[in-house]
């Protein structure tokens, strides 16, 4: 049976004081195409506000969204990132670790677990950008405890100079709780931005934490409209 959703997306950009400051020169616009690095990504050398940092994230792009499968709930999250390695020392954020829920013994209906995995390396070659893709038998496995897992994959041919990205899908059974998001991270970040879309059968608390304020915007679709 069709059920009708009111469905209200939150969208949050956050762009550092001392980005805003700064001339087009100074700073380089991302390209927000997954599978786009641009030329002026591949020849950046360094990060005007912060030319001490090591790597910089280009963009980050979140999604969260419900799904109704089986007339139960899920959450499904998609993550989109793109990192510029500035130094030899950046190298080490192409390692990246992503932990999901997964008991160890069978029992209990409320799981997770990741699809649509998907990376890649770019590198200007003989003025020409050349792309690596990560095969499949560079992502691992393992379990963290009795209620973890946890996939283990390093980009190759990263090294100074080059622009990564990677993208997945986690899928969740845990639909009365939202992720946590943060907008900052240890290295600088140009752009970061999550979409939610929530069913109007659930309501939640936003709790913003920080010294930089983020934009905020929602959309309620009319009521006439089914999904």
């Amino acid at each position: 049976m069709g059920k009708l959703f009111i469905l209200c997306a939150l969208l949050f950009q956050f762009l550092s004081p001392v980005y805003s400051q700064q001339t087009d020169t100074d700073v380089i616009k991302p390209s927000m195409k997954y599978g786009k690095p641009t030329e002026e990504e591949l020849k950046m050398t360094t990060y005007a506000p912060d030319t001490a940092a090591t790597a910089v994230v280009l963009y980050t792009r979140n999604n969260a969204r419900y799904d109704l499968l089986n007339n139960d709930f899920r959450l499904v999250y998609t993550y989109e990132v793109k990192i510029k390695v500035l130094k030899s020392e950046g190298t080490s954020y192409a390692d990246i670790i992503i932990p999901y829920y997964s008991k160890e013994k069978a029992g209990g209906t409320m799981k997770e677990n990741i699809t649509q995995l998907d990376a890649s390396a770019y590198n200007l070659e003989d003025g020409k950008i050349v792309r690596t893709k990560m095969k499949r038998d560079l992502v691992f496995e393992e379990r963290l405890n009795k209620n973890y897992m946890q996939i283990k994959f390093s980009i190759p041919a990263v090294r100074e100079g080059t622009v990564f990205e990677y993208k997945y899908q986690l899928n969740s059974d845990f639909y009365y709780s939202i992720n946590h998001w943060e907008a900052q991270r240890s290295i600088p970040v140009i752009h970061t931005q999550y979409d939610i879309t929530i069913p109007e059968y659930f309501l939640f608390n936003l709790d913003m934490r920080g010294s930089h304020s983020l934009n905020m915007s929602c959309f309620i679709p009319p009521a006439n409209i089914s999904w």
